[in-house]
């Protein structure tokens, strides 16, 4: 088990880790403070909603999960 991980946690870790992947895959060129931010500027909520579907939660707890608050 990975460190900072309590015993009664793994799942909801999985779940944390699985959102953070998902959400870089449909990240993009953002660029950089020279250059014009291409894709989006705002996150999606379709990652979290398919998350809590298939692991029956919602989608505030997969955001929570993985550290994301906003």
């Amino acid at each position: 088990m990975p460190a900072g991980v309590s015993a009664s946690g793994p799942r909801t870790y999985y779940i944390g880790k699985l959102y953070r992947e998902m959400k870089k895959e449909q990240g993009g060129d953002r660029g950089n403070q020279y250059t014009v931010a291409g894709g989006k500027n705002f996150p999606s909520s379709k990652t979290a909603a398919r998350l809590a579907e298939q692991f029956g939660t919602t989608e505030r707890t997969v955001r929570h999960a993985a550290g994301d608050r906003g």
